[in-house]
C-alpha cells in the first residue's frame, strides 16, 4: 500500500509518461539502464548508465557525457520517451548532473529540466500498518545503521572507533556465526550428495583404484555441482545446464528454492523472461568439460550451485 507522498509521485509519473497506454505498446523508445553490470543484465535490453550515455568515469561539476546532438546516441536519446535507471542511488550525484547537462545540450532547451525533482520527506522504512512502538524501533535502528555507514558514531574520531552492537543483533554461543545466520533466515538445511564414477568411455582409467569414490567426491570443478549440495528453502541458486531454454531454464538462470524432496527440487525462476515460473529440477548426469583432468568422470547431482551473489562471469 502506497503512502500519500508515494501515491502522489506515482500518479505524477504515470500521467507524465504513460498517458493512456504503455510506452512501448505505442511504439515509443524506452532506455533501460542500471548502475551496475549485474543489475543491467536483469533488464530487457539493459546497459549500464556509463555505457548507454557515455558518462565519463571521472565526473565533476562541469563534466559532460560523450555524446553530441548529431551522433547516433544523441538522436536515440532525443527520441526516447522514458529513461529507467535502476539502482540510481548507488551513483554519485555528479553522474546525474553530467547527464542532466548533456540532455539540456542535445535537447536545445536549457529552461526545461530533463530531470524533474520529486521529493519524499517521510521515512519510507516506516510502514503505515505498524504500531507506534514498532515504528520508533525501526526509526532508531535506521538512524543507527546510517550513522555506522557514515562514520558518525562516537564522534569525534580519527576513522578508527569501537562500535557498540545492540544486544539483540549479536549471535552468541555458536561455532559458526555465518551458518547460524543462514539457519535463522532460511531454516534448517538439507544436504544432497552426488554419485560419482569414472565415465565408462574412459576404459584406460575405469578400473584404476586410485580414482576411488572418495577421491572423486573431493573433486571440485567449475561448471559442475559440488559433491555435497547444502540447500535451504528460499536459498538462491544458479542453474549450470541448459535444460529447457524455451521454458527459461538455461545455463546461468537464477532460481529460488521453494520445496525440497529426496530426488527432485522445486524452485521459482527469479531472472530472465520467465520470472515467477515454478519449475522442477531433477538430478542429472554432469560430465566436466575440463580437459586438464587425467580422467573422465561423471557426477549425478542437481545441476545447480548456491548463488547468494555472482559476478558478471557467473562465478
Amino acid at each position: 500500500m502506497l503512502m500519500e507522498e508515494q501515491k502522489k509521485i506515482y500518479d505524477e509519473f504515470i500521467d507524465s509518461v504513460f498517458k493512456d497506454k504503455a510506452v512501448r505498446i505505442r511504439g515509443e523508445i524506452v532506455l533501460n539502464t542500471a548502475s551496475s553490470g549485474i543489475a543491467s543484465l536483469l533488464l530487457e535490453g539493459g546497459r549500464t548508465a556509463h555505457s548507454r550515455f557515455g558518462i565519463p568515469l571521472e565526473v565533476h561539476e562541469t563534466s559532460m557525457c560523450r555524446m553530441s546532438r548529431s551522433s547516433d546516441l544523441g538522436e536515440l536519446v532525443q527520441e526516447a520517451k522514458l529513461i529507467i535507471w535502476d539502482e540510481a542511488p548507488m551513483m554519485s550525484k555528479y553522474c546525474f548532473e553530467t547527464l542532466d547537462r548533456s540532455l539540456k545540450d542535445i535537447m536545445r532547451d536549457p529552461e526545461e529540466k530533463p530531470f524533474g525533482v520529486l521529493r519524499l520527506t517521510r521515512n519510507m522504512r516506516l510502514l503505515q500498518n505498524i504500531t507506534p512502538s514498532e515504528a520508533r524501533e525501526i526509526e532508531e535502528f535506521s538512524k543507527w545503521i546510517l550513522n555506522v555507514g557514515e562514520g558518525r558514531l562516537n564522534e569525534p574520531n580519527d576513522g578508527v572507533v569501537d562500535i557498540d552492537i545492540p544486544e539483540e543483533l549479536l549471535i552468541k554461543e555458536v561455532d559458526s556465526p555465518i551458518e547460524a545466520i543462514i539457519n535463522a533466515i532460511y531454516g534448517e538445511e538439507k544436504i544432497y550428495l552426488s554419485s560419482d564414477s569414472i565415465d565408462p568411455a574412459d576404459k584406460r582409467n575405469k578400473y584404476n583404484p586410485s580414482y576411488s569414490p572418495d577421491f572423486l567426491n573431493s573433486v571440485r570443478i567449475s561448471g559442475v555441482s559440488n559433491h555435497a549440495l547444502r540447500l535451504n528453502i528460499g536459498c538462491p541458486v544458479m542453474l549450470l545446464r541448459n535444460i529447457d531454454p524455451h521454458g527459461g531454464l538455461m545455463n546461468g538462470t537464477r532460481l529460488q528454492i521453494t520445496q525440497m524432496a529426496d530426488h527432485v527440487i522445486q524452485a521459482r525462476i527469479i531472472t530472465g523472461t520467465r520470472v515467477g515460473k515454478i519449475v522442477l529440477l531433477p538430478k542429472m548426469v554432469l560430465i566436466p568439460s575440463d580437459t586438464c583432468l587425467p580422467f573422465k568422470m561423471r557426477r549425478r547431482q542437481f545441476p545447480i550451485n548456491v548463488a547468494f551473489a555472482m559476478t558478471i562471469n557467473k562465478s
